[in-house]
């Protein structure tokens, strides 16, 4: 016979109230109480019903996560990080993929008979549009990883601009003057982590040495750079790419044209993707916050479905430096 409960809440010697309050993380409940219904739970091997539960609390448990791409490893990242936090709260998650949201004809089925407590969106540069969608819905709306500039709060954003400073003192501090910097699409991120790079070379004496104009957050992007670069024989000798896929694009044609990285040319990358772990190089890198991000989200999104108000509808995490082999110290000179 299943434990319910009742048996619980006899097991530990108190009301089937608190024990509810408990399961439910709802009103307060004080500790030592709090610890002997999950003492009593765990004897029991009590597994809360939670169809029933949740139709109780007009709640389905799932929470809808919007993707833009299953193959951005960033975003794949972030989904992993959701999924572990979410599952702590007793909630699941659902996946919707943005092409299929914003397509009139897909939106009954992908949606309407779908239902969810809630969304995060994560759909750089795409968010006002999936936002359009879903806001007729009802439910809360979070954006992670906001990428334009007209998105409404609420939504986490990284601090970009401090991670341009942070790429900027480490190549100071190793005594380069002559660095690159290659740019990505056009999101608010790419001229934030430009910005902050700059900024800090400024306040150095010293001006970008060389840069790109708008390119895609891939190798042959990193690649092509350096072609042209290397052709015009205008090489810096460290580089900072505005992601790791990029970053490999760069060393692996510095390597082909016979430059020894980080001996002859430094390089940078931004977002510590775990793909590249097993990578020749460890890449110095700017990791951004997912797993605090995640925390976050996940806090915040529990908050709104709870019809509290946000102490923060914006937040913006600082990204972390990561260092790997990638980078050395100026030699005075390249081959």
């Amino acid at each position: 016979m299943a434990v319910s409960i009742l048996d619980v809440a006899k097991r530990c010697g108190l009301s089937t109230v608190t024990v509810s309050r408990v399961i439910n993380r709802t009103g307060h409940v004080r500790e030592g109480n709090r610890q002997k219904v999950l003492r009593a739970i765990e004897e029991l091997g009590y597994t809360p019903n939670a169809a029933a539960r949740n139709l109780v609390m007009g709640r389905t448990g799932l929470i809808g996560v919007v993707l833009s791409d299953l193959l951005n490893s960033y975003a794949n990242k972030v989904l992993t990080e959701l999924k572990a936090r979410l599952l702590e709260r007793g909630y699941l998650s659902t996946l919707f993929m943005f092409e299929d949201i914003v397509r009139d004809d897909a939106n009954k089925y992908i949606l309407d008979e779908q239902r969810v407590d809630g969304y995060f969106v994560i759909a750089p540069a795409m968010e006002t549009k999936a936002i359009e969608k879903l806001r007729r819905y009802g439910q809360p709306i979070l954006v992670l990883d906001r990428q334009m500039d007209n998105v409404l709060p609420p939504y986490i954003e990284v601090d970009d601009y401090r991670g341009g400073v942070i790429a900027a003192e480490h190549l100071l501090s190793l005594g380069h003057t002559k660095i690159g910097y290659i740019d990505g699409p056009d999101m608010i991120c790419c001229p934030a982590r430009r910005a902050g790079l700059c900024d800090t070379l400024a306040r150095a004496g010293i001006n970008l040495y060389i840069e790109t104009g708008l390119g895609d957050y891939n190798y042959s992007t990193g690649y092509k750079t350096v072609k042209q670069w290397h052709s015009a024989g205008t090489m810096p000798t460290a580089i900072f790419a505005c992601c790791d896929h990029v970053a490999t694009g760069v060393i692996d044609a510095l390597r082909r044209r016979g430059y020894e990285v980080p001996e002859d040319v430094s390089v940078m990358g931004f977002d510590n993707i775990p793909i590249f772990k097993d990578y020749e190089y460890s890449i110095t890198t700017i990791e951004q916050p997912v797993e605090e991000m995640s925390v976050c989200a996940v806090d915040m999104m529990m908050q709104l479905l709870r019809g509290e108000k946000l102490e923060k509808e914006i937040v913006k995490l600082p990204p972390h430096f990561i260092p790997g082999n990638s980078t050395g110290p100026y030699r005075g000179g390249q081959r």
